[in-house]
C-alpha cells in the first residue's frame, strides 16, 4: 500500500472528556465522506478553504483522493476521539483498513487542514522499561543497521507493532553490504554463519 498520509496542519490535540462534535465537523466532515465516495472530488475541492486549495489544486485533488481511494476503499464510517475548537480526529473504517482522520476548519466552516494516516488506539498496554536478556538467533558478527529508540537510529520506531525490531547485515571486510535477515523462522547457514532466520543475499 502507497503511504496514505497527507500533512498539511497538525496541531496538538485533547481526549474527548465528555465534549461534544461542533456540528460544522460533523456537517463538513458528512458532505466529505459522501463526495469522497462517490468520486467526487471538485465537490471535495469545494469545502477546501482557498490556502488548502492552492496546497492541494484540482489535478492533486484527484490524484490523491483517488489513490486514497483505491488503496483504501470506501469510507464506511466514523467516530470522533479527540477534539478541539478549530479541529477533530475520526477514528475512521475504510473497506481496506481504519485509519486516523484528523481534519481543521477555518471561521468559515473551510478545510484548512488534514491529516490522514493508520489509526492506532491510545488504549494499547504501556510496558514498563525494563532490562531483559535476549538471545539473537544467528552466530558470528553480524551489524545493526536500523536499532534504537528514535527515527533517526530506527525507521521501525513510528509503527507500533515494529518500533522494537532491530535490522542486521552481514558486513564484508570492505564495509560492503552482504546480505539480510528476514522472517519466516528457519535455521539456515549463510557465508559460514549459522541463523534461524531466512537469509536472502543482497549483493
Amino acid at each position: 500500500m502507497r503511504k496514505l498520509l497527507l500533512l498539511l496542519l497538525i496541531i496538538a490535540s485533547h481526549h474527548i472528556n465528555g465534549q461534544s462534535v461542533d456540528p460544522r465537523f460533523e456537517s463538513v466532515v458528512g458532505k466529505f465522506q459522501q463526495y469522497y465516495n462517490q468520486g467526487a472530488h471538485d465537490s471535495i475541492f469545494s469545502l477546501l478553504s482557498p490556502s488548502m486549495q492552492q496546497h492541494l489544486p484540482p489535478r492533486e485533488n484527484h490524484s490523491f483522493f483517488s489513490g486514497l481511494k483505491a488503496d483504501a476503499g470506501k469510507m464506511m464510517k466514523r467516530e470522533a476521539v479527540e477534539i478541539q475548537p478549530r479541529e477533530v480526529t475520526y477514528k475512521t473504517t475504510f473497506q481496506k483498513g481504519v485509519f486516523a482522520f484528523n481534519i481543521s476548519l477555518d471561521d468559515n466552516s473551510k478545510i484548512n487542514g488534514f491529516a490522514i494516516k493508520p489509526y492506532f488506539s491510545d488504549s494499547l498496554p504501556k510496558l514498563d522499561r525494563n532490562i531483559t536478556a535476549l538471545e539473537v538467533p544467528f552466530s558470528g558478527s553480524w551489524t545493526v543497521v536500523w536499532g534504537g529508540d528514535t527515527p533517526e537510529q530506527n525507521y521501525h520506531i513510528d509503527n507500533q507493532a515494529q518500533k522494537g525490531a532491530f535490522d542486521f547485515l552481514i558486513v564484508g571486510k570492505n564495509g560492503k553490504r552482504i546480505g539480510q535477515t528476514a522472517v519466516p523462522m528457519k535455521t539456515t547457514t549463510h557465508l559460514g554463519r549459522k541463523s534461524r532466520l531466512l537469509v536472502t543475499p543482497k549483493w
